[in-house]
């Protein structure tokens, strides 16, 4: 340990090391997603960049996509060439959109952008896209109401739990001693007391099926069977 400093100051330096690390590599990541998504080699950009009055060489570029380090100027020109944030550049958020309800939306709710698109999509807010407005359409209108009935249902987080459960059970890795002697001896413990145990795709398989439960009552209520629909009707 450096002389005056503390241990804390260590730790602190320590995970800002971790954490620029980081940021640097998902930096790198996201050029290189940019780069190949635009279609064109990075040889291309430099000169369209070179063309556009803001320079930025081969190498330089080569370096930026390469390691993520990047100048502060560099990193403004290529947001700007890319149509897209800083903030996405640097990995601080998943959204490329300069769109600022779009960033709003994503900051509050933590949706990634393509979600954020697709509330937009079936709630018929996206009026510039013929697409969206033939869904709007077709659904005569409906996508929003239905949207929301399904988010606030009661049931929604029984669903989002048990395909959680499903999820962490299907990677979960089983111990090699639950395989031999020890895994035995609970079985025969389980057995002893007129029990069983489940195995890991028997766990998985059970979650996944409540997830389909949960989901289909939550379809029943909004689309209730002609006999239940009936009865509610006489209630009313």
């Amino acid at each position: 340990m450096a002389k005056g400093r503390s241990y804390d100051d260590e730790v602190l330096d320590e995970k800002k090391l971790e954490i620029d690390e980081k940021i640097i590599e998902e930096s790198s990541k996201r050029l290189k997603g940019l780069i190949s998504a635009s279609g064109k080699s990075i040889d291309t950009i430099a000169k369209e960049l070179k063309s556009a009055h803001t320079p930025i060489s081969y190498s330089t570029l080569y370096k930026y996509q390469a390691t993520g380090v990047s100048t502060p100027y560099g990193l403004a020109v290529l947001a700007k060439y890319f149509d897209t944030t800083t903030d996405y550049l640097l990995g601080l958020s998943d959204v490329q959109s300069l769109d600022t309800s779009i960033q709003g939306v994503e900051k509050v709710t933590g949706l990634s952008e393509k979600a954020i698109e697709a509330v937009r999509y079936f709630n018929g807010c996206n009026t510039k896209s013929f697409r969206a407005r033939g869904f709007a359409i077709t659904t005569n209108y409906m996508g929003k109401k239905i949207l929301n009935s399904f988010l606030k249902h009661p049931k929604l987080g029984e669903f989002i739990y048990n395909i959680a459960a499903a999820i962490y059970y299907s990677e979960f890795e089983i111990p090699d001693s639950a395989t031999g002697k020890d895994g035995k001896d609970v079985e025969d413990a389980a057995e002893l007391i007129g029990g069983h145990v489940l195995f890991k795709d028997d766990v998985s398989k059970f979650f996944r099926q409540e997830a389909i439960i949960a989901l289909m009552k939550i379809v029943l209520d909004l689309v209730p069977e002609e006999g239940d629909h009936g009865n509610n009707s006489k209630e009313r």
